[in-house]
């Protein structure tokens, strides 16, 4: 079975992250276990809500909210330590974004800033893209624009 093209979206999104090689943190694009912190700063993407809108009898316009998590553990005060993986993660998105056929457009949508103290803090900055692209009637075939 193929992959929807929303996986496509977020396996291409996941690529983009762990390509350079002096990346801030390594991408996941799904993670059932808990990090250890030796993991971290990682990144994990997830897929939201899609609107769907068709525009024709072989034509869908689909806009699906991705979520990026940014985590990092540090002694107090993380959350500082998470703006670099936002601004990385908002640049090489863009970037990607703007050099990717699949894509009619990428914005970042929302963020929030979570911090939980512990022994040490742990910190993650959510943030939300609304990716827009086109499929036909099946949504494992993209139209190309």
């Amino acid at each position: 079975m193929a992959d929807s093209v929303n996986e496509q979206v977020l396996a291409a999104m996941a690529v983009a992250l762990n390509a350079p090689l002096d990346k801030p943190a390594a991408t996941y694009r799904t993670r059932v276990d808990a990090f250890a912190a030796s993991e971290l700063p990682a990144f994990v993407l997830f897929a939201g809500k899609q609107n769907p809108n068709r525009e024709s009898t072989h034509r869908v316009n689909r806009k699906l909210t991705v979520r990026l998590e940014a985590i990092v553990a540090a002694e107090a005060p993380a959350d500082k330590l998470t703006d670099p993986l936002y601004v990385y993660a908002v640049n090489t998105l863009m970037a990607w974004a703007a050099g990717a056929d699949m894509i009619q457009s990428l914005s970042e949508a929302a963020i929030e800033w979570q911090t939980e103290a512990g022994l040490s803090d742990v910190c993650i900055a959510s943030i939300e893209f609304d990716v827009v692209f086109t499929t036909t009637l099946d949504p494992t075939e993209r139209i190309n624009q």
